[in-house]
């Protein structure tokens, strides 16, 4: 190969990998510009409820998740070689993150807070995972804000499985606020089975944490629960336990409604438009903040029950809770329609004020 050649296919290169870097950049960029976007929670792109079509929302979101997963494989395949169609491949996934994007500001915030919130939160950590992936590919890779620095195959499937994410996100405010009580159901199931081990045995273990302690700080002692203490405990764990079902009960009942056509918009009866529902989207976006706060209520429980218990410190705590819980069951009495599922949040309202009063009556005896 002649010398002249050699410069013309040096310059050739230099030039397809200074491409390569412009559009990975460029991608990049957007992806960074659209996480800002979201993130402003801007409304002007949103269409109006009577125009939104739930159907639409979802098939136009899974068509773009498939279309960029499948590009993120092929830029995966050919950015390291620094394939000649590679830039292409940016393009195309640059027109993809545009689609989920506009997809989703599309949604009209009247529809809810919790599927606003899911759908944009869920659609930036693919937007990061998209901007991590193209970074992998640069000659002098940039800092980006989330520290992730795997491997670009890594970064591919980390991509497919936001990618699942975004296929899966919830359509209407009903399946937003069942996955957000659903996270605090694990949360309370966690402190059932805390507190069931502190009554078993006999009260809290040292976890190992002697180790660590000078000789002052160290228990001489086990701690030991009394009979009286371990009767409240129980109590407790009657209060938790109620919470834990009240909050599974609504779950699966707000999946049921979730599933039905479109159930937090009803028809107006004019003409075939439809109108949110204001109250009910306020309502369910209510019980998602109660759920945030039941499960710190629990926390607040179960740090009470650390021998030696203050008895009026837990009537304190098991009183907030039932506060809170108390509040929950009447705004589900009057989110839900089926009879039968208004009386089930009955009777655990009037239990959990039963083991309340019981133990408010046995701390104030003492």
């Amino acid at each position: 190969m002649s010398s002249l050649t050699q410069r013309i296919t040096m310059t050739s290169e230099s030039e397809a990998t200074g491409q390569l870097e412009l559009k990975l950049n460029r991608l990049i960029d957007q992806a960074l510009k659209y996480i800002e976007q979201l993130q402003k929670w801007d409304s002007t792109s949103a269409v109006s409820p009577e125009q939104f079509d739930e159907s639409w929302f979802k098939n136009e979101l899974v068509k773009g998740a498939k279309v960029l997963s499948h590009n993120a494989t092929k830029l995966s395949l050919t950015a390291p070689h620094q394939a000649k169609d590679t830039p292409e491949i940016c393009t195309n996934i640059e027109k993809c993150i545009l689609h989920i994007v506009a997809v989703v500001e599309s949604v009209p915030p009247s529809l809810g807070v919790s599927l606003q919130d899911e759908i944009r939160s869920t659609s930036i950590s693919l937007l990061f995972d998209v901007a991590h992936l193209a970074n992998n590919f640069l000659s002098k890779p940039r800092s980006l804000d989330s520290g992730n620095k795997l491997g670009y195959l890594s970064s591919t499937g980390i991509v497919w499985k936001a990618c699942q994410v975004v296929e899966n996100m919830s359509m209407n405010n009903e399946a937003a606020v069942a996955k957000k009580v659903n996270s605090r159901i694990t949360l309370v199931a966690d402190a059932v089975l805390e507190l069931e081990e502190v009554l078993e045995a006999g009260g809290i273990a040292d976890e190992g944490w002697d180790d660590l302690m000078s000789d002052d700080e160290r228990e001489t002692e086990p701690k030991e629960l009394s009979d009286t203490e371990k009767d409240l405990v129980k109590r407790c764990i009657v209060i938790v336990k109620a919470t834990k079902l009240m909050m599974k009960k609504t779950m699966t009942t707000l999946e049921k409604d979730g599933k039905k056509v479109s159930s937090q918009i009803i028809n107006s009866g004019k003409e075939g438009r439809v109108q949110v529902d204001v109250e009910r989207v306020q309502m369910l976006d209510e019980l998602a903040r109660l759920s945030s706060i039941c499960s710190q209520r629990v926390d607040d429980l179960v740090s009470n029950i650390d021998p030696p218990i203050l008895p009026a410190e837990v009537a304190s705590a098991a009183s907030m809770l039932t506060s809170t819980c108390t509040d929950w069951i009447t705004l589900a009495k009057t989110l839900f329609d089926e009879q039968a599922t208004v009386m089930w949040f009955s009777t655990c309202g009037v239990q959990l004020q039963t083991v309340l009063e019981q133990i408010l009556e046995k701390t104030s005896a003492r």
